[in-house]
């Protein structure tokens, strides 16, 4: 929160769709990353304690977003927001979709989709897309250091091959499609892990989605493959 407190303080003139992108970017390169003793699989949520101004200025805002005095119906239009915010994060990322594509085909896309946009709004919301992915690939970029790193100084063998795989899984997921079952189900956290810290967590009610189709078929590749 307190990231998301600092981006959103610098941003107020720009449209609401690129403040949150920026705000998701902030806490995607600045917030710490841990990496637990054997986790074979990285990323976290950090546990959060906001400050009492901070808490008051985000709640603030929240409550001029979510709760419009006058016309309900053309506020949620000209914020470009959903009728029922508690609703609309009851989800289930697409992963599926940017399994076989990575990120930088996804990148691609939306880059390609913002030179094509019409509109005011579609620009914003396809610059706020652009501004979010290319800091989700940030953020795997920073893993993949933070592993590099620790398997240079880990002085047991096997744990250091284990963090020598993490970091090479996570320089691929940054802009390539995995080929793995479990460079595929690193991706796929990494998804569920930042569409919940993007949300407002006592709201927040995502899924990571029917994974078990998604991952099948890297499994069995994996498993005939030795």
């Amino acid at each position: 929160y307190r990231l998301w407190a600092e981006s959103l303080a610098q941003t107020e003139s720009e449209p609401l769709a690129v403040r949150r992108a920026k705000a998701f970017a902030h806490m995607c390169d600045e917030m710490e990353l841990p990496l637990p003793p054997g986790a074979l699989i990285v990323g976290r949520h950090p546990r959060t304690v906001i400050p009492d101004d901070q808490k008051r200025r985000l709640w603030a805002e929240w409550a001029r977003l979510a709760q419009p005095p006058d016309d309900s119906e053309l506020h949620y239009q000209t914020e470009g927001l959903f009728r029922a915010s508690v609703i609309t994060l009851h989800v289930a990322p697409g992963t599926d979709r940017l399994l076989p594509t990575g990120l930088g085909g996804l990148r691609s896309d939306v880059a390609r989709r913002l030179e094509e946009a019409e509109g005011e709004s579609a620009r914003d919301f396809l610059r706020a897309a652009l501004i979010a992915v290319e800091a989700v690939q940030r953020f795997i970029r920073r893993y993949a250091e933070l592993t590099d790193a620790a398997a240079v100084a880990e002085p047991e063998a096997h744990r250091e091959g284990e963090l020598e795989q993490i970091a090479a899984n996570c320089r691929q997921l940054e802009s390539q499609p995995p080929d793995s079952f479990r460079a595929a189900l690193q991706l796929v956290w990494f998804v569920y892990l930042l569409i919940n810290l993007e949300c407002t967590p006592f709201l927040n009610a995502s899924s990571p989605g029917t994974i078990d189709r998604w991952l099948a078929g890297y499994y069995r590749r994996d498993i005939e493959s030795g």
